[in-house]
């Protein structure tokens, strides 16, 4: 039986949320200091305003800096170009070169995961959603292209087309990954196996609010913990 093993990347392989989070910060703590503005109020704010931008922009590389600038025009009374241009450039730096992601690293237990799966799979696929400018130097970072057969960015929403597809051509499909929005709702509809680890994201928690997939759901705490349940399933 021919087997398809498909690995999300963004806070599955790669820790990624983190960089938001410190720019989001980092806003936040500008806008009080010049501005007097509540700290949390401030990230609840630019987060809504990324949210807003989902639709119009999706994962783009430019929705995030859109959002400081909504968010700085939305929080104070006539912001300066200066003040524009600071808000931008922490946006801009959550978007690392290829280098600065392999400084960072794989998470903890993908190297592993990543060689069980290839072991006992007939083909591994990278799996992730977001601006391919983005991605391929996260790709690269990690070096992904030589440790994997295929490697699909896709749209925000367009995991589910890619796995049916693969359902249709593999008599298995495991899909790895943490997002219960991204990851675990396309698996349920694309009727494809699924392990899941939670991390939160801006777009949700570590909560559970998904019906689980038809096919074999499983929830584990770490990338060691899928390695061990895909060893497994496929052996």
């Amino acid at each position: 039986m021919s087997s398809l093993v498909t690995l999300d990347l963004d806070d599955t392989l790669l820790h990624t949320q983190q960089h938001y989070d410190a720019a989001r910060n980092q806003f936040a703590e500008f806008v009080h200091s010049k501005f007097d503005i509540d700290i949390e109020d401030a990230k609840e704010v630019q987060s809504e305003a990324s949210r807003n931008l989902l639709d119009s922009y999706g994962l783009s590389q430019i929705r995030f800096p859109l959002a400081m600038e909504e968010a700085l025009r939305s929080l104070t009374e006539n912001p300066t170009s200066e003040d524009y241009a600071e808000v931008r450039e922490m946006a801009r730096n959550v978007y690392k070169t290829a280098q600065e992601y392999r400084n960072q690293g794989i998470a903890h237990g993908g190297y592993e995961l990543l060689h069980t799966a290839k072991s006992e799979a007939d083909e591994v696929w990278i799996l992730t959603a977001g601006d391919p400018s983005i991605q391929q130097a996260k790709i690269e970072g990690l070096n992904l292209h030589n440790q994997t057969d295929k490697i699909q960015i896709v749209g925000m929403g367009e995991k589910e087309a890619t796995l049916a597809e693969a359902r249709e051509n593999f008599d298995t499909v495991i899909h790895i990954g943490n997002s219960s929005s991204s990851d675990v709702e396309a698996a349920e509809s694309a009727d494809v196996d699924c392990i899941h680890i939670p991390t939160a994201s801006w777009r949700n928690t570590t909560e559970i609010s998904y019906n689980a997939p038809s096919g074999q759901f499983y929830q584990v705490r770490s990338l060691s913990d899928a390695e061990t349940r895909l060893n497994e399933l496929l052996s």
